[in-house]
């Protein structure tokens, strides 16, 4: 390939200039991208994903300043219509799905959005289905001769696969009780 000066195959590995290395810059970073995450997550959860949403940070301080400066990016990468940083909770305004960040606070309202009763019932079902597999799950953990038969990494494996499956569990359940 053409080029000049020195070939890259025989140049010194770039070394790192601390001078531009921004902890802040770094930490606001981090924020921006959990925030639309979970703006993502909560559409694609709700099955929103085509559709633009408004959304609320709750917030202070540096999270707020790093919310406010970057809202136009947040609605750009969230596809999110209204993006509105407040410092309190709001008054009610309906049902609202929520999740919690460092320092952000986020509320998605989806009164009118879908159809609440459906989204129950399919709550429901996965909660039912959650439920069905933990109980097996536990029952094998609660035996205390699969526990002194079965190999370490399995056992390991079982509660891991509890911790999921409870982690999964208490997620739904707050969804329900949103939505209710």
């Amino acid at each position: 390939m053409p080029h000049e000066g020195e070939s890259i195959m025989t140049a010194s590995y770039p070394e790192a200039d601390e001078k531009m290395i921004d902890d802040k810059a770094e930490a606001d970073m981090e924020t921006l991208i959990e925030l639309i995450r979970a703006i993502r997550n909560i559409k694609a959860e709700l099955g929103l994903q085509s559709r633009k949403v408004s959304a609320i940070a709750i917030a202070s301080g540096n999270a707020a300043e790093t919310v406010s400066s970057n809202a136009a990016a947040i609605k750009a990468l969230a596809r999110v219509e209204e993006l509105t940083v407040q410092s309190s909770r709001p008054a009610p305004m309906g049902q609202c799905v929520s999740a919690h960040l460092p320092g952000i606070d986020l509320l998605v309202p989806v009164t009118g959005l879908i159809d609440v009763e459906s989204e129950l019932k399919k709550i429901k079902a996965e909660i039912a289905s959650l439920e069905k597999d933990l109980f097996r799950v536990r029952g094998k953990l609660g035996n205390e001769q699969y526990l002194a038969k079965a190999p370490a990494e399995v056992v390991e494996k079982d509660r891991r696969i509890e911790s999921e499956l409870s982690e999964k569990l208490a997620k739904l359940q707050d969804r329900m009780k949103v939505l209710t």
